[in-house]
């Protein structure tokens, strides 16, 4: 399959360049990789290999930090396109 390279357009940031596409969406990954996406609890780093793999400590499950600030992220967009504000969890409160 061929490489399809897209050429940077002077004076155009990408953000400005996809929302001529359609509609863009900011969402701030702030605490996204610090609570888990399915108890809404803050995730446990300590211990070894827990950087990329942290724990639970309240319903006791490991879970991938990427995946789990990407699963958060979601969250966001999805309550943006409901209408409704970010996720409390997310708030770092």
């Amino acid at each position: 399959m061929p490489t399809v390279r897209h050429r940077a357009v002077p004076g155009v940031s990408l953000r400005d360049h996809l929302a001529s596409k359609g509609t863009v969406i900011s969402a701030p990954e702030k605490f996204t990789t610090k609570m888990h996406h399915a108890c809404q609890q803050t995730l446990s780093f300590t211990g070894k290999g827990s950087y990329h793999f942290p724990w639970c400590p309240h319903c006791s499950c490991h879970v991938d930090r990427d995946l789990n600030a990407a699963l958060n992220i979601r969250a966001v967009v999805e309550a943006y396109f409901r209408g409704e504000p970010r996720p409390s969890y997310l708030d770092g409160k």
